[in-house]
């Protein structure tokens, strides 16, 4: 798993990356002193899991999870205990209380580890498309967004697009049970690559997509119900 340290005391991210790299399964990507740190690196690599503290400069870790999007899994790892039914309120994988031991971060890790896995079986479902005459399988996972354009549709992957002669509505019909939604007449979008929604626009990976007044509302709610 890719994962990040987000915490200020520098001791605390020595003794992490240490657990980190005698851990096979944990590749470490980046230490961050505070949240707005990680968030601006966050666009340029997909993560896995972070090691979140909670009293930092700034923002605290619990007030990040409130309005993350699409957070990765979260380990907190903090000196105060009074945070941990806040913490797991927020969905988080576990909660380690400093200092603690290298078995301890392991069972930790290991919760993060089943989690993905599970997450990952969930995202291996795909359609088919016919693109150019031919029948093309598209993994749900890969697939970012879907834009209208007249009579046919544009599959944005991560890899290339695909144009596919159907209508948004009958496409969203598709993918709406794997987590897309339609922020704008012309566009569904897969929330699994929403980055940040800033405004009214949806960032993801290399773009932005403008959401419209009628969508915005509804696409809130329904990312702050996925958390």
């Amino acid at each position: 798993m890719r994962c990040v340290i987000i915490d200020d005391e520098p001791l605390a991210r020595v003794g992490l990356r240490n657990y980190i790299h005698k851990t096979d399964n944990l590749i470490l990507c980046g230490e961050y002193r505070n949240p707005v740190e990680f968030e601006e690196f966050r666009g340029t690599s997909e993560i896995d899991l972070m090691f979140l503290d909670i009293q930092m400069p700034f923002q605290k870790g619990t007030d990040y999870l409130q309005v993350a999007v699409n957070p990765p899994l979260v380990i907190i790892t903090s000196a105060h205990g009074e945070y941990a039914l806040q913490g797991y309120e927020l969905n988080i994988v576990d909660y380690l209380l400093k200092p603690f031991s290298y078995k301890r971060f392991q069972d930790a890790v290991t919760k993060a580890q089943t989690l993905a896995e599970a997450r990952q079986l969930q995202d291996e479902g795909h359609i088919f498309v016919k693109d150019n005459r031919a029948l093309t399988r598209l993994y749900i996972k890969n697939i970012k967004y879907v834009q209208a354009m007249e009579n046919y549709v544009v599959f944005h992957t991560t890899g290339k697009k695909y144009i596919v002669k159907s209508t948004l509505q009958k496409t969203l019909e598709s993918l709406k049970p794997h987590g897309f939604e339609q922020i704008h007449k012309s566009f569904i979008v897969n929330s699994g690559h929403i980055l940040q929604i800033i405004g009214n626009e949806v960032e993801m990976s290399g773009v932005r997509i403008s959401i419209s007044r009628n969508f915005r509302k509804s696409l809130l709610e329904r990312m702050h119900s996925k958390k």
